[in-house]
């Protein structure tokens, strides 16, 4: 157990620092236990426990240190029983140069969260650089960086047959060695208070150009558009399209409609949709596959959480804060939502889903329920219960996937 000592020194070395150059500090104990049922008569409890240390440091007036660890302790088999990394150490400058008709200049060099505009192509830790300029009606955005230096069990990025093989592999600990380059510009409020924001997306796998590597490599790129903005108080809208080249030829639609409507509880209501191209007749999402494929994309689900491949996704969802009336109250800040999502196949094929019959005819997959409460009593503590159950579709899954799938979380959170 020498690797929770180590992290451990490095906590209370890293506290040390913060104190003696008078940097803001904290440090959170997250504790997520999980139950859940898949497979036929198979139960399983997942818990982690992670402690995470912060700090961040403003010198010289326009740059900012931002450094967050975090080490983990989980039952899992799939997991080491303690892994640890640095989710992120950047140095941020900020420049506003309202002279020259700039309202801002920044850059971020280190290791960082990154995500393009929809988060639903790529949102994961990387070490790189990032550059943004804000103009008085635009925003534009450039990112380079690499994701192999990242804790595999802090990462999600699942493309070929490479990275499926290093998955199950105890020896790598490293995530998917890819080099990624991000652009992006909003014009904002281009007409009608709507916003149109234009995007694009490069990925190199770099195992080939750092090792012999016998399994399939996976290069992609991706143009993006996307259009959002009010229709009328409180109603919101958001269209999106990602055309795919490279490696695979492809495309994804999506977008929601949301409703808020503070007077009433501060309720809100949602509507979603996704829609990701396919191959049809492949056996496998991994391999020699030329439907869209995301690099580590946000996913509808919660017991059944498939990528954004092969796949039409309806969603519907509706949270009240119903004791936020009353100001003072112990339950004020207590929020519940349910939700209720339909997955369909487009074409015949694989999906990211290995419990999914390939050889099944593209249909409907099924509908997950879910119900959510969330509760934070003081600024410092944060807990949430969430449940899904997923009813699979008739013939869309292997025999022991049949019954409905279960999975309910319980999330403690405790920050000082």
């Amino acid at each position: 157990m020498r690797r929770p000592a180590v992290f451990l020194a490095a906590v209370l070395l890293t506290a040390a620092a913060a104190m003696v150059f008078g940097a803001d500090f904290g440090v959170s104990v997250d504790n997520d236990s999980t139950w859940e049922r898949k497979e036929k008569d198979e139960d399983e409890f997942i818990q982690k426990n992670k402690l995470l240390l912060w700090f961040s440091h403003e010198f010289a007036e326009n740059y900012e240190v931002k450094a967050v660890a975090s080490g983990t302790l989980s039952n899992d088999d799939a997991e080491p029983t303690f892994y640890a990394d640095v989710q992120q150490l950047s140095l941020k400058g900020l420049y506003p140069l309202p002279a020259e008709g700039i309202s801002l200049f920044s850059f971020e060099a280190g290791r960082f969260y990154e995500s393009e505009f929809t988060g639903r192509v790529f949102a994961h830790t990387m070490d790189g650089l990032r550059f943004e300029l804000e103009l008085p009606a635009s925003t534009g955005r450039l990112s380079v960086g690499y994701t192999g230096l990242v804790n595999k069990y802090y990462g999600s990025i699942m493309m070929g047959l490479a990275d499926a093989a290093d998955d199950v592999d105890d020896d790598v600990v490293l995530a998917s060695p890819r080099l990624l380059g991000s652009f992006s510009w909003e014009f904002s409020e281009l007409f009608g208070r709507q916003s149109l924001t234009v995007a694009a997306l490069v990925q190199m796998d770099m195992r080939s150009r750092v090792e012999s590597s016998p399994l399939d490599e996976v290069d992609t790129q991706y143009f993006g558009l996307g259009l959002g903005g009010p229709l009328s108080p409180g109603f919101y809208y958001d269209l999106y399209g990602w055309a795919g080249t490279g490696d695979i030829m492809s495309y994804l639609v999506g977008g929601a409609l949301r409703y808020y409507m503070p007077e009433v509880y501060f309720s809100a209501f949602s509507l979603k949709f996704l829609y990701a191209g396919g191959e049809e007749g492949v056996a496998s999402y991994y391999g020699d596959y030329e439907g869209f494929k995301p690099i580590a994309g946000t996913a509808f689900g919660m017991a059944f959480a498939p990528k954004a491949s092969n796949l039409a996704v309806g969603e519907i969802s509706y949270s009240i804060k119903p004791w936020s009336g009353s100001k003072g109250s112990a339950l004020e800040s207590l929020q519940t939502a349910l939700k209720a999502t339909v997955f369909y196949k487009p074409v015949d094929g694989a999906i990211s889903e290995g419990q999914a019959d390939a050889a099944a005819d593209a249909g409907y997959l099924g509908t997950e329920l879910g119900a959510a409460v969330n509760y934070r009593p003081f600024s410092d503590l944060g807990m949430g219960l969430s449940l899904g159950v997923f009813v699979p579709g008739s013939g869309m899954f292997l025999t022991a996937y049949e019954d409905p799938w279960i999975t309910g979380k319980l999330f403690i959170s405790i920050s000082f």
